[in-house]
């Protein structure tokens, strides 16, 4: 079998639609995006987590605007992508500073466009993560709240049902080169840096920025698979976007990883 590596960089609804078409087998995407799939019956299934953010994930003001919290929000824009892990940080956010959707206004952007909203002040917030958050603060934004307020942030290797049935091999096999990739991303940091740098056409800054925002975390720990995943199913089904009857068990595959004899590593 040939394998192919395809890159979708922050594009979780990109994967999504490729692995529905069949030209994508495995994927790695965010519990909002693999959730969302599955409640419009994509069948996919959550083979393990790739890797975990603690607090990588920021919500931040516009450079000058002074407010008090979250709560001092009410009014203004906040630029977010929908569909995200970020915008269930957002809403939950808000949710817990008294604040509903309707107190503010949500916009819809890419991360990119939200960043640069935030600096041209087009918006008054944003949730941004990885290196857009230190371009952000070098500009004068100003983090009030992340994503420790909420839950871990957390993508998942993903797989289309069939071929995880038909290839199991394979699935163990990829299971086995992540831990190996994480093992030498611990032992090698600044070489790390450098290949994303060159990889992703930005500077060395950038690159350990993106990288220090998430741990690599090839797990089935339930703190780091199970729990973010019943935390965004039910986030949706109170949210009314997904039907009630979607569960932990429909979306996850535990068999692949036990398989795989990786360890798991703390």
């Amino acid at each position: 079998m040939k394998i192919v590596v395809d890159d979708f960089v922050n594009q979780g609804s990109a994967v999504v639609e490729a692995m529905n078409s069949g030209d994508v087998d495995l994927g790695i995407i965010g519990s909002m995006p693999l959730v969302t799939a599955d409640a419009n019956g994509s069948g996919f299934k959550a083979i393990s987590s790739v890797n975990v953010s603690e607090d990588g994930f920021k919500l931040l003001t516009a450079p000058g605007l002074q407010v008090d919290g979250v709560s001092g929000l009410k009014g203004k824009k906040i630029a977010v992508k929908f569909s995200s892990n970020e915008h269930e940080m957002l809403l939950t956010l808000l949710k817990n500073a008294g604040l509903s959707e309707t107190d503010v206004e949500i916009l819809n952007m890419s991360a990119d466009d939200c960043l640069n909203s935030l600096l041209a002040g087009e918006a008054d917030a944003a949730v941004l993560k990885g290196d857009q958050v230190a371009q952000a603060e070098n500009g004068g934004a100003v983090a009030i709240a992340d994503n420790s307020e909420t839950g871990k942030i957390v993508n998942y290797l993903v797989g289309r049902q069939e071929f995880l049935e038909t290839h199991p091999e394979v699935v163990t096999g990829v299971l086995k080169v992540l831990e190996k990739t994480r093992q030498w991303i611990n032992e090698h940091p600044d070489e790390t840096v450098k290949i994303y740098a060159e990889l992703m056409k930005t500077d060395e800054t950038s690159a350990r920025n993106n990288l220090e925002a998430r741990d690599r975390a090839i797990s089935i720990d339930p703190d780091k698979f199970q729990e973010p995943l019943t935390r965004t199913i039910q986030f949706l089904q109170g949210q009314g976007s997904i039907d009630q009857s979607l569960s932990l068990e429909d979306i996850i595959d535990t068999s692949y990883y036990q398989q795989s004899g990786v360890q798991e590593n703390g």
